[in-house]
């Protein structure tokens, strides 16, 4: 059964609605955030022809200037 969330819930908020301690909660989302990072990096690099150093130089320019929600993710 997929239950969707609202962005901007905290992690209590998080772990209540799944039943699962604050810990488990922000350990799902920091691996969600990692996941996501992880998938951004391959996509650029092979859809943009980057090479790592590339990669990591954009990352940089943009770092801070893109808030990607896991919320919004999960209401999909």
């Amino acid at each position: 059964m997929t239950r969707k969330l609202h962005p901007g819930l905290s992690i209590d908020v998080l772990g209540a609605h799944y039943q699962v301690g604050r810990a488990t909660a922000a350990r799902w989302l920091a691996g969600a955030r990692e996941a996501l990072r992880e998938f951004t990096r391959a996509e650029l690099v092979a859809k943009l022809g980057l090479t790592e150093s590339q990669y990591a130089s954009l990352a940089r320019l943009i770092q801070g200037r893109l808030d990607v929600s896991v919320a919004s993710l999960l209401r999909e």
